[in-house]
């Protein structure tokens, strides 16, 4: 089950995705639609397979950020934890956290969330 930080961390990246995406189209829409192919054990086992390979490493994305800011990459990983969790316990995914998936997913595929270690 997830915390109650967890559910506010995972609704707020959810309106924030939603909120970029009536933006327009761009590359990660290009992403997110073939990701959509996938079912949901397909997606979740891309995500726990990437997701796996940086848990242990210090992740970010290629931009500078003024010094206390904390990057919205952290919020993401910590959402795609809880949500990989879930779906271990449940074999269940909500279409919410299914779409914070493909985010993920489609973030690291355009190279926005990348590996901070040299």
């Amino acid at each position: 089950m997830m915390t109650p930080t967890q559910a506010k961390n995972i609704t707020y990246l959810y309106d924030r995705f939603i909120e970029s995406d009536a933006k327009g189209w761009n590359a990660l829409d290009d992403y997110m639609e073939l990701l959509g192919f996938l079912d949901n054990d397909q997606l979740y086992r891309e995500a726990e397979v990437l997701y796996s390979h940086q848990k242990n490493k210090k992740m970010g994305c290629p931009y500078l950020h003024s010094e206390g800011t904390v990057c919205f990459v952290v919020r993401i990983l910590e959402a795609v934890e809880a949500i990989t969790d879930l779906y271990k316990e449940t074999s269940s995914l909500h279409p919410k956290n299914r779409y914070i998936l493909e985010n993920y997913l489609a973030l690291c595929q355009d190279q926005q969330i990348i590996s901070l270690e040299p």
